[in-house]
This record gives structure tokens, C-alpha cells and sequence, in this order.
């Protein structure tokens, strides 16, 4: 239980550090991990439905795009690249709250998405 709520801090302070204007370094036992502020192109994709169920369309992706989903305890659970348009079939994920990770060689973007079944 005390790892799982390590774990659930570190992706919160991911969250709140990803929209601070600078770089910050966040530093846990066994992990190091850079944050670089996201790229206002990435951030406007249209993302929905949200909740989602089946499925999950994200819109307005501009260029080749790493699109990958992880799971609260920081599992990745769906990844795919996408340009312009991704249709993400989710139906085999759990109920859920999701981070979902759009990142390019000009950067990154993240999105929380709750699953419902």
C-alpha cells in the first residue's frame, strides 16, 4: 500500500509540475524523471470522448505523434503513433483514470482520461 501511494504522489506531482512555465526534476528512490513544459501544439488536440468507454479519438495532431496511455500506478497500458487523427480502442482497460501522453520530437502533452464501463 505504501509503494502504490508513492507511486500515485510521484504521477500527481508529474501532473502539476507538466504545467509549470520551467523545467523541474522531480527525484524519487529508484527514479529520476525531467519534466519539460508541453508544446501548445500538442495541447490543443481534441480529445473525446471523456469519460470514455469503448473508445477514444483525439483530434488535430499535428505531424507523426507517440500517442501511449498509462495507468495510475504509472503502467503503460496503450501505446500507438498517430499523425492528424488516432481512434484508440480502450475497451479491454479497466474502469479507470488514465494519463494519456502525447509527445513529438518538439515536445509533449498529457491528458487525464477516466475510463467508465
Amino acid at each position: 500500500m505504501r509503494t502504490q501511494n508513492s507511486k500515485i504522489k510521484l504521477l500527481l506531482l508529474l501532473i502539476i509540475f507538466s504545467w509549470s512555465k520551467s523545467n523541474a526534476q522531480i527525484k524519487a528512490p529508484e527514479t529520476t524523471i525531467t519534466i519539460i513544459p508541453s508544446f501548445q501544439h500538442l495541447s490543443n488536440a481534441n480529445i473525446f470522448p471523456d469519460p470514455a468507454k469503448d473508445f477514444l479519438i483525439i483530434e488535430g495532431i499535428l505531424g507523426k505523434t507517440n500517442v501511449k496511455m498509462y495507468n495510475v500506478s504509472g503502467k503503460l497500458v496503450l501505446e500507438k503513433q498517430a499523425e492528424n487523427y488516432a481512434n484508440l480502442n480502450i475497451e479491454q482497460l479497466h474502469e479507470g483514470l488514465y494519463f494519456l501522453v502525447l509527445s513529438n520530437n518538439k515536445g509533449w502533452s498529457c491528458k487525464k482520461i477516466l475510463i467508465v464501463k
